[in-house]
């Protein structure tokens, strides 16, 4: 019921219906936080993210979401530092949002991360989320280097990167233009 009347974008009822209910189940919690995160009300998110006698891994990528959709970026990298158990939602929101915010050194360092420090296997999603953001960043060797070494058939999303990357860029280290001389960490 929380959600329905959530979706329908009626908060107060929403809120009154939670605040109702005599044993608050982690459901239920969950269902109000998403809510005020859906709804762009980071504010209560984050007081209902604060309140919950406990946490699951769907509450996490709640407040991380609220944290992106307000453009706090920063604030859920530090709540994604803090959480306890990540998943590949954590990471798509997380690298989702620094892809579009542009930030090259960030997404491929939490890349790697994920690998090495958590031991979470990317996916598709998470691979083709650092291909498009070198390809948009003009990083046509670390693309081309990313699609060779993925466990995956390349698609055609990670061609169609990797050529707008050369084109736009007009790099000739794939044989296509010059080399591009843009420095980068993500080497």
């Amino acid at each position: 019921m929380i959600n329905a009347y959530g979706k329908a974008g009626h908060i107060e009822k929403t809120r009154k219906i939670f605040d109702y209910l005599q044993e608050k189940k982690l459901v239920s919690w969950n269902s109000m936080l998403s809510v005020y995160s859906h709804h762009g009300l980071l504010d209560e998110a984050r007081i209902v993210f604060e309140e919950m006698p406990e946490r699951d891994t769907i509450s996490w990528n709640s407040m991380l979401a609220a944290y992106i959709q307000s453009g706090n970026l920063r604030e859920a990298l530090s709540l994604l530092e803090r959480m306890p158990r990540k998943n590949l939602v954590s990471y798509n929101l997380i690298l989702s949002a620094l892809a579009a915010q542009g930030e090259v050194d960030d997404s491929h360092f939490l890349f790697k991360s994920m690998i090495t420090d958590y031991l979470v296997t990317p996916g598709k999603q998470q691979y083709g989320c650092i291909i498009s953001l070198f390809a948009r960043g003009g990083y046509d060797r670390s693309c081309k280097e990313l699609i060779d070494t993925m466990p995956f058939f390349p698609d055609t999303h990670d061609w169609t990167c990797l050529a707008s990357a050369n084109r736009i860029y007009k790099s000739n280290s794939l044989g296509m233009g010059h080399h591009n001389t843009r420095k980068t960490n993500a080497n």
